[in-house]
């Protein structure tokens, strides 16, 4: 919502600064936590899935943007907060792994 709501490069910075902090904790995370829930010896192929959602996320993203972009400035970043909130919501309910460490 920094990013969505700024007015100038100054206050644009921090919420690119705390993006780029969340990016560089987060896919660290998420990998480790989809290979502790892979079933056993199948890590490197939900890994794989994993990325390659990844990727189709990087090429699909953009044109998404730019459709929201057109309808509104800050509709892009809306959106993300928007979808990120929805992910947090439901997340808790998510059924913990059934491994032993």
């Amino acid at each position: 919502l920094l990013v969505a709501f700024s007015t100038s490069l100054l206050s644009l910075a921090p919420g690119l600064v705390l993006l780029a902090v969340g990016q560089g904790f987060t896919t660290p995370a998420l990998a480790s936590a989809i290979a502790g829930r892979a079933p056993d010896g199948r890590a490197g192929v939900v890994l794989g899935v994993q990325q390659s959602a990844g990727g189709l996320a990087r090429v699909l993203g953009p044109i998404a943007g730019g459709i929201l972009f057109a309808v509104g400035i800050r509709m892009p970043y809306l959106v993300a907060a928007l979808v990120t909130l929805a992910v947090l919501l439901v997340l808790p309910s998510a059924r913990p792994s059934q491994r032993e460490p």
